[in-house]
């Protein structure tokens, strides 16, 4: 071809080249639809019998007599030949491991929690989740992100696999995915995957070294901290404030986490005032201030004691709740303060008449009227 190209138009010989030209264009087109058939069939061929794996691991995962052990062979295997898994069957096999160790469920739960074993599947979603950072096609690597991190929720929920993957560094790579996920990615778009990798991190802080890890961070508040401030969605508020909630319960860390964070009373009782906060969101944020005041070096922190009228307002709401015990608490440790101790005292008597006006409309609409509900 590269000699006719070089034949003046006029010769015969380019006559030629352009016939030749033509049928070879048809026959590499010929070619590429015959390729493309056979890698169809083999791979359709390829998903069609692992497929068939895949249904004989979900029945050995919801089988009682299968060991637990034997059904963390199963979630290694998924994590191993997930892309050669219908999207079909791996949605199956995760919901079926989901369904399994659900919480209500005490005992299986407690079984596989507690079950000792030699899986190593760890390391393979360390690497795994290590190389999504490095991945240049983003749509894919969010794909396989969702894959990922759902089958590391699974796996955390083991507290042998816990201590495996904190002593890999699991909760490095999780807080470093998480900011490569923030810059590369819409959060609020991509709301799903974001929800499993902030309930990994979760379960990762049932062990206090996760908390080492956090505070060794440069950035690790930070980004708990910009979720509070620019998230909406229920599930991802409340578990990264358990998470800060947890910390703040460990004496070890609490003066790190103060300096890491100084300002974290004010940025909580900020999100309380919106007013748009569910009971779940209250109660976990409302323990993380009584975690956070229960030390006097904290209370100095506390800038502007009018702040903690957004505290009084909950505190002074109908009915029992645990947010309304931890807004008590949260005064009471205020109480310690000099600085805080005047304001504390207006809000108890604020407290006090708001109880007796109570006391003296149930009276009053108990005599006019019969029942009171």
């Amino acid at each position: 071809l590269h000699v006719l190209e070089n034949q003046p138009p006029q010769s015969a010989d380019h006559d030629d080249l352009l016939l030749l030209k033509d049928e070879f264009n048809k026959r590499i087109e010929q070619l590429k639809v015959q390729v493309q058939g056979h890698f169809e069939v083999s791979w359709n061929y390829i998903q069609q019998f692992t497929d068939q794996h895949a249904k004989a691991k979900l029945k050995e995962i919801v089988a009682h007599e299968t060991s637990y052990t034997s059904k963390l062979n199963c979630l290694e295997w998924l994590l191993q030949y997930h892309q050669y898994i219908s999207s079909q069957s791996t949605i199956s096999i995760l919901e079926a491991f989901r369904d399994l160790i659900h919480p209500s469920k005490v005992y299986e739960y407690t079984a596989y929690s507690s079950v000792k074993h030699s899986s190593d599947i760890m390391s393979q979603l360390f690497k795994c989740i290590g190389e999504l950072r490095h991945s240049k096609d983003l749509a894919q690597a969010l794909a396989d992100a969702g894959t990922y991190l759902s089958v590391l929720e699974i796996a955390l929920v083991n507290d042998q696999n816990t201590e495996n993957g904190i002593a890999l560094g699991i909760v490095k790579e999780l807080f470093e995915y998480l900011s490569f996920f923030k810059e590369s990615y819409d959060a609020k778009e991509c709301i799903g995957e974001l929800k499993v990798l902030i309930r990994c991190l979760t379960y990762c802080f049932r062990n206090s070294k996760a908390i080492d890890t956090l505070l060794e961070l440069a950035t690790g508040m930070d980004l708990l901290i910009s979720l509070i401030e620019e998230m909406s969605d229920e599930e991802v508020l409340a578990n990264t404030i358990k998470i800060i909630r947890v910390c703040l319960m460990s004496d070890k860390h609490y003066d790190k986490l103060l300096n890491k964070a100084p300002n974290l009373f004010n940025i909580l009782i900020k999100f309380l005032s919106l007013g748009s906060c569910s009971e779940i969101i209250l109660e976990e944020a409302t323990a993380a201030l009584k975690n956070f005041t229960r030390k006097p070096q904290a209370l100095d922190l506390i800038s502007d004691p009018n702040t903690l009228t957004q505290v009084c307002r909950l505190a002074a709401e109908k009915g029992m709740s645990r947010y309304k015990e931890h807004c008590m608490a949260v005064l009471r440790n205020c109480a310690r303060s000099e600085k805080l101790l005047p304001f504390v005292k207006q809000i108890g008597i604020i407290l006090s008449l708001i109880h007796i006006c109570r006391c003296r409309r149930y009276a009053v609409c108990r005599s006019r009227w019969e029942p009171y509900h």
